[in-house]
């Protein structure tokens, strides 16, 4: 190395290092664009032990190439590749996630509600959160017999960490699909264990909609009473919310936050009343 990070290429003829590939350049966008920390990039080019690339630089060095045999991969291998890709992409985002952890999570007593900006981003994928869940988990795990419980899943979230840094701003967190925030949940909160979450008994049956109404107004209730979630869920229980789904979503989100505000804390302006 010189010149601080310029690698020295001059004189030599084979070189092993990084492969110059989507995921790579991914990296490093995101290490400039400031998402993730040096230190994280650094982590993240070893993920997966998929950064080792031979580069024939010299002539001298095709020279040195000889054809030996010809054998046909084993059965074994076949895809390994693949899952390697697999667990070093999983890898990444759970590093990304636990390095936005280090500068949010600390702050946390000193805790601010995210930007007005985000407010209809956050309503919109919580409510896909809520409404969709159990059909991500079956995706994400890879496994069509898991039955969740939705409520209950859904109750951890509200009290997790990864909920933690979206209200406080985490914009990777903020900016994804719902699908991508159970993904983090499941990975990064749970480390892909969700067998307490597996459903012991009936499923009730909701409305179309009514979970995602439940997600998308806590979500309102959360940027206009600046309470964390998970004292929001422990006064107002999502079985509450479910109840009051009958006559809540035919009221607007300000109606309906003015009628259950007083469980939470003072009342709060709506931002577009300052439009």
């Amino acid at each position: 190395m010189a010149g601080g990070n310029k690698i020295v290429r001059n004189g030599y003829d084979i070189i092993i290092g990084y492969r110059a590939n989507d995921s790579y350049f991914a990296y490093a966008e995101a290490f400039v664009s400031g998402t993730i920390y040096k230190d994280t990039l650094e982590k993240a080019l070893r993920t997966g032990e998929l950064g080792i690339q031979v580069f024939l630089k010299s002539g001298k060095a095709f020279q040195g190439l000889r054809k030996t045999a010809v054998e046909e991969v084993p059965e074994k291998y076949r895809g390994y590749f693949v899952k390697r890709d697999k667990s070093a992409r999983d890898t990444y985002r759970s590093l990304r996630t636990n390095q936005g952890s280090r500068a949010v999570l600390d702050g946390l007593e000193d805790f601010t509600c995210y930007d007005e900006f985000w407010l209809s981003k956050d309503m919109e994928n919580m409510g896909y959160f809520f409404e969709y869940c159990d059909i991500y988990c079956k995706e994400i795990l890879e496994d069509d017999k898991i039955v969740l419980d939705k409520e209950k899943f859904i109750e951890a979230f509200m009290k997790s960490d990864c909920r933690a840094l979206m209200e406080a701003g985490h914009p990777t967190l903020l900016s994804q699909a719902a699908y991508d925030t159970v993904r983090d949940f499941i990975q990064v909160d749970n480390n892909y264990d969700i067998e307490m979450f597996r459903l012991k008994g009936r499923q009730p049956e909701y409305k179309h909609m009514q979970l995602y109404w439940a997600g998308w107004m806590y979500a309102y209730i959360h940027f206009m009473s600046k309470e964390r979630s998970r004292t929001i869920i422990e006064k107002l229980p999502l079985k509450e919310m479910l109840i009051d789904y009958k006559l809540g979503h035919e009221m607007s989100k300000e109606t309906y936050y003015q009628k259950i505000a007083y469980l939470i804390g003072p009342l709060q302006s709506d931002p577009a009343d300052s439009v």
